[in-house]
């Protein structure tokens, strides 16, 4: 369970962004590095979590579909 918590403890970078900004009315420019990184983040891990998905339940993709019916 410790490996979950170290892998989605960037996230808090997109609660706190938000809430400063929209709760405590800070300037953009306060939060503008957590924004960056949030930016980072997304980048390198939404490509890995798609990829999780569909080896996960087993999703695939056009052109393995093609290439199955090609292969007879």
């Amino acid at each position: 369970m410790r490996w979950l918590v170290k892998l989605t403890w960037p996230l808090i970078y997109f609660a706190r962004t938000f809430d400063e900004i929209m709760v405590k009315g800070l300037p953009f420019e306060a939060v503008r590095q957590n924004a960056i990184n949030l930016v980072l983040y997304s980048i390198v891990f939404i490509p890995i979590a798609v990829v999780v998905f569909k080896k996960r339940f087993g999703i695939q993709t056009d052109e393995m579909v093609l290439e199955k019916i090609d292969n007879g």
